[in-house]
């Protein structure tokens, strides 16, 4: 889940692209961002189309636990 990560996202991506496993497929759930953080993640997965990232947006904030459960479902 993310809220309002404009600023860390990208991080947490390269960390995840770096790393030795396999990725299959990452999971983003926007909690009702304000800022540009949707924007910084698809640009991402545009630029890295090997990698599938599926963007899931929440038109409210349900809260870090609700959109775990959004993603994993």
């Amino acid at each position: 889940p993310m809220r309002n990560s404009e600023t860390t996202i990208l991080k947490t991506l390269k960390s995840l692209r770096d790393q030795i496993y396999p990725i299959y497929e990452i999971v983003v759930v926007d909690n009702a961002s304000i800022d540009k953080s949707v924007t910084v993640v698809d640009k991402y997965r545009n630029k890295y189309k090997k990698i599938p990232i599926k963007i899931l947006k929440n038109s409210t904030n349900i809260g870090v636990g609700g959109s775990y459960n959004r993603g994993v479902a």
